[in-house]
């Protein structure tokens, strides 16, 4: 603070408060995370009642004995009626109360206090359906006094392709109580590459779309991430080629210019892979981005094809 000349010191000492005014950017920053990955990808519908069901059904596998003598009278029936399930809906609050002065306010940020809380608690509403939809919670019926209606979650509803541990149970659609019981936990164990192939794999086989989507907690998918880029994952991997005549040793490729001998490139840079077409077989580069495998040259661009005729 200077002694002989008013500054802002000066001003910012005056009572009660200061004569500077406060300055602040008329925004919000919202720094939550509220990604949907599931919700956003489901599908959608509604229903009336508090309880709703549906039926569901399925093909039989393929029959590769099914033939029957020219002439033969039917005898099999091979009709089904598939099944009748149902779900318990829950109800999820968030409360705004904002008072008449503090909604006609000027505020920071926004027009007004009521639209702004309306829009944060719907947010906010949206994500605790995605929490609870991925939860292993079960159904429970609302009886109208102290017991709260809740819905069975995802996995709840999942007890067809299933991986658990130990003593972990997903009971199903109990058609006795009209319930799908929670899910029950099984003993800890580490996942593994296996364990995620064969549940792709079930998934695809049993009908299902779009299993191409791995959703976990972050610290399972940071875990998982790290395995990809380790010797024992089985992407970005180096194959030798088949060929008849050598291949060039300098080639620019993701976004460098190598001029070392193909068996000594880096694996996390770029992988090899041998691809086998109509009987063609040929060396393809690729470049990981985001973990997919994305071709950046083809062999009839090269000096030197390599390919060759199988047989």
């Amino acid at each position: 603070m200077a002694t002989t000349n008013l500054d802002s010191a000066d001003l910012k000492a005056v009572l009660a408060g200061g004569l500077i005014r406060e300055d602040v950017m008329d925004q919000i920053f919202d720094i939550s995370d509220i990604t949907l990955e599931f919700t956003t990808r489901a599908g959608k519908a509604t229903h009336d009642n508090s309880y709703s069901e549906w039926t569901s059904d399925k093909r039989q596998a393929p029959n590769l004995a099914n033939k029957v003598v020219d002439g033969a009278d039917i005898t099999q029936n091979d009709t089904q009626v598939g099944k009748r399930i149902g779900n318990h809906g829950q109800i999820s609050v968030k409360a705004v109360q904002v008072s008449s002065r503090a909604d006609a306010s000027d505020v920071i940020g926004r027009a007004r206090e009521s639209a702004y809380q309306i829009m944060m608690r719907g947010d906010e509403l949206r994500r605790d359906v995605e929490a609870i939809s991925l939860s292993g919670q079960g159904s429970i019926a609302d009886d109208g006094a102290t017991v709260a209606g809740q819905t069975a979650s995802v996995f709840a509803q999942s007890s067809v392709n299933k991986n658990l541990g130990a003593a972990g149970t997903i009971g199903g659609f109990n058609t006795g109580t009209k319930l799908f019981p929670a899910v029950g936990l099984g003993t800890k164990r580490g996942v593994t590459e296996t364990m995620l192939k064969n549940m792709f794999q079930q998934v695809w086989q049993g009908g299902g779309e779009g299993a191409n989507v791995l959703m976990s907690t972050p610290g399972v998918i940071r875990q998982i991430a790290d395995f990809f880029f380790t010797s024992g994952a089985h992407i970005a991997t180096l194959v030798a080629p088949a060929r008849t005549g050598p291949l060039p040793r300098a080639l620019s490729t993701c976004g460098k210019r190598s001029s070392a001998p193909w068996s000594s490139w880096s694996r996390t840079d770029c992988s090899l892979t041998l691809r086998r077409l109509s009987g063609i077989s040929c060396l393809a580069i690729s470049t990981i981005s985001n973990y997919r495998s994305n071709a950046v040259m083809k062999p009839n661009y090269w000096p030197r094809p390599v390919c060759r005729k199988s047989g």
